[in-house]
Order: C-alpha cells, then sequence, then structure tokens
C-alpha cells in the first residue's frame, strides 16, 4: 500500500506531488529501479532515496552517480531528487514514514 503526505494546505493538493513529465524520468524504472520517499518522524524533512536492480538502496545524487558510472547506461538526468512524490504506481515509488 502507498502512503501519500497530505498537502499542507488544503487549496495546494496539487504542489504536494511532481508531474514526472519528462520521459527521461521514467526510464530507470524500466529497468528495475525504485524511488523511495520517507517523511521524516520530525514531519519537516523529506528523504529521496533510489533502490537500484539488485536492491542496493543508494542514499544521495554522489551515491547514484558513482553507482552509474561503474554500472549503468542510465544518467543522473534521468533521476529526481526533489523531495516530493512524483505520483507514480507503487511498482516505481514508495512513499512511507520513517520509523
Amino acid at each position: 500500500m502507498q502512503i501519500r503526505f497530505p498537502a499542507r494546505n488544503p487549496e495546494r493538493k496539487s504542489s504536494s506531488m511532481v508531474c514526472p513529465m519528462d520521459p527521461k524520468l521514467n526510464r530507470p524504472f524500466d529497468f528495475g529501479w525504485k524511488r523511495e520517499v520517507v517523511h521524516r518522524t520530525n514531519g519537516n524533512a523529506i528523504d529521496i532515496y533510489y533502490r537500484t536492480p539488485d536492491k542496493k538502496k543508494l542514499r544521495s545524487k554522489p551515491e547514484v552517480c558513482e553507482y552509474l558510472k561503474q554500472r549503468t547506461r542510465l544518467k543522473i538526468e534521468n533521476f529526481m531528487f526533489k523531495r516530493k512524490p512524483l505520483g507514480l504506481d507503487d511498482s516505481k515509488e514508495i512513499c512511507r514514514n520513517a520509523y
């Protein structure tokens, strides 16, 4: 089950998610990548992680860059690090609260 975080202002619900309009942002999911959106317990911060097809958790843009150089033809431009859900289905994006 996917968790969606409520918008702070009910009038601006669309601002709580990013629309992945650029097709290049969907490319990693074709190869088995997953995007994880984690809402921290303090309520003010969201972390973005990417899970590789081999289940490795990458916690930062530099980690993703390093992984891409070694193992794939994807580019960093194929990844979105904006701290909001993209609004994808559960097979591509997991939204959860931190423990």
